[in-house]
């Protein structure tokens, strides 16, 4: 039996980031409903909560490529980059990565969660 590690943290009502030893992927949607973008393409997740009844379907066919055999297409151009060269990632503020369309699905997500609170009879 192996180990596993997995951890979600909950960005707003309907968003969460995954982290496994896998890497990091996304979910957007509601229990039951929802939509996983990760390392193998997005993922369609279909569910009756509390139930254990479920279906995930890859919506396209992605993951990691697997080696073209020898000689198979002398050719084609490389589709890997020059990994032997480092390069540095720098990040920004989180507020400044953002776009028009995300700003608008965050206000969205927002007056949901609101409307939310107000229905709930406890």
């Amino acid at each position: 039996m192996g180990f596993r590690f997995q951890r979600r943290v909950t960005l707003s009502p309907g968003v969460r980031l995954n982290f496994s030893r896998h890497g990091i992927s996304t979910t957007l949607g509601p229990r039951g409903a929802s939509v996983t973008l990760g390392r193998i393409g997005p993922t369609l997740n279909l569910g009756i909560p509390g139930t254990g009844f479920s279906f995930r379907q890859q919506l396209t066919a992605g993951g990691p490529a697997a080696p073209e055999p020898a000689g198979a297409s002398e050719s084609a151009p490389a589709s890997l980059p020059d990994i032997g060269k480092a390069v540095a990632i720098e990040s920004v503020p989180v507020a400044e990565v953002t776009s028009e369309g995300l700003g608008q699905l965050k206000a969205l997500f927002a007056e949901v969660s609101t409307k939310r609170e107000h229905l709930r009879p406890w």
